[in-house]
């Protein structure tokens, strides 16, 4: 067997938009420090003359750049955007317009492998089914799917027979799958003996600080009454909205605060909880302000629907918490949270327990912050990433 330590590959990351926003941005750099991976280039969400020009024009823009040159971050990750015709989710249901799709996905990543002197069959980290018609002109060496969501349904519990075909295909063809549930795995497993259960992580480095330092409060939370029970994270219709009403309408001498953006299908939800004089919604915040907000949470929620859907997520905000030594509540949403961090997290399965969990946690004087600390600490995109590496490079499956 060849030892593949003395080996290095090119990999191809296909990728949300790119940015300090994107929500596996940690896990990317991580990826690019293995000492295995030569140059990781980041797929970004393509390019096309329709969905692009009318609602995401900057697609579009990054498609006609990456056309001249491929984006440097830094010395080993760059970013490319291919150009398409048609936005792949419409292309893909409709046979012309999918080898329309095809053809030009073709022509723009043979370009970008002369652009940029690709190494042959490089590894290939996918993260959505619909890439699987893609996969081929790209000729990789090992595909590995990254399954962070359940997309064969949608948040309204609804199945989508035509994606979980897709995703059954990618998963048969993967090198290996690494799912962020243990349910996921259970799904990936009847189809892929190599697919392994890794949670998702924080950037430890930048939420710990709510913890380890003394950060002043940002302008707009200051001046709110606590106690203050947080939430961060787009707001959206996974949210239990019938259980935010009853903590806010019977806890209403605490301060409900919600940091991040809403859906625009929420908007009316937004504007009748706004009427509550103890509820504030402060808006999107960068990521590094983050930390600032969280620091002064004293408690901070995920008041998650209990559903098929969210049955498969452990949110990154609970490892956001925890990283940030916070008191936290959740939603019974997931096995894994009771089997992996019952000890740290209040857990309930009604509104009711919600409501009582949080005023069990603002009457303990003696919380033992230091416990949440120490786990959240641990959640770190690079222990992740370390462990990924055990299967991405020396699985016997590699080299026979």
């Amino acid at each position: 067997m060849r030892n593949l330590n003395q080996q290095k590959f090119d990999m191809l990351y296909f990728s949300g938009d790119w940015g300090p926003q994107y929500h596996r941005r940690a896990l990317v750099l991580e990826l690019s420090k293995l000492k295995e991976v030569n140059r990781l280039f980041i797929i970004e969400p393509f390019g096309d003359f329709f969905h692009s020009l009318t609602r995401k024009p900057f697609r579009l823009k990054k498609a006609f750049s990456s056309f001249l040159k491929v984006n440097q971050i830094q010395s080993n990750l760059f970013t490319y955007t291919p150009l398409v015709f048609m936005h792949f989710l419409v292309a893909i249901r409709l046979p012309g317009l999918r080898q329309l799709n095809r053809l030009f996905f073709q022509l723009s990543m043979n370009r970008f492998k002369r652009m940029v002197n690709l190494l042959p069959n490089p590894y290939l980290w996918v993260t959505r089914p619909e890439f699987i018609d893609y996969i081929d002109f790209v000729s990789p060496r090992r595909v590995i799917y990254d399954c962070y969501d359940e997309w064969q349904i949608d948040i309204h519990g609804r199945y989508s027979g035509k994606m979980a075909k897709w995703e059954e295909e990618l998963i048969r063809q993967s090198y290996c799958v690494f799912t962020t549930a243990s349910t996921l795995q259970k799904k990936c497993l009847k189809i892929n003996p190599s697919s392994y259960f890794i949670p998702n992580a924080a950037d430890v480095e930048l939420f710990t600080r709510a913890y380890t330092e003394k950060l002043a409060p940002p302008e707009d939370l200051a001046g709110i009454p606590k106690p203050i029970i947080g939430y961060i994270g787009l707001f959206r219709n996974w949210l239990d909205f019938d259980l935010l009403r009853y903590l806010f309408e019977n806890q209403a001498q605490h301060s409900f605060v919600f940091i991040g953006n809403w859906a625009s299908n929420v908007t009316e939800v937004v504007e009748e909880f706004k009427k509550y004089q103890n509820v504030y919604f402060l808006g999107a915040k960068t990521y590094g302000e983050l930390p600032y907000y969280l620091q002064h949470f004293d408690i901070a929620i995920i008041p998650n629907k209990i559903n098929r859907f969210n049955q498969n997520v452990i949110p990154y905000k609970l490892f956001e918490y925890m990283a940030a030594g916070k008191k936290i509540v959740c939603t019974n949403t997931s096995h894994d949270i009771l089997e992996l961090f019952s000890e740290v997290v209040a857990v309930a399965s009604s509104k009711e327990e919600f409501h009582q969990k949080i005023l069990d946690l603002l009457a303990t004087e003696n919380f033992d912050y230091e416990r949440v600390y120490r786990t959240g600490r641990e959640q770190s995109w690079k222990n992740r990433v370390l462990e990924m590496r055990k299967h991405l490079f020396y699985n016997e499956q590699i080299e026979r």
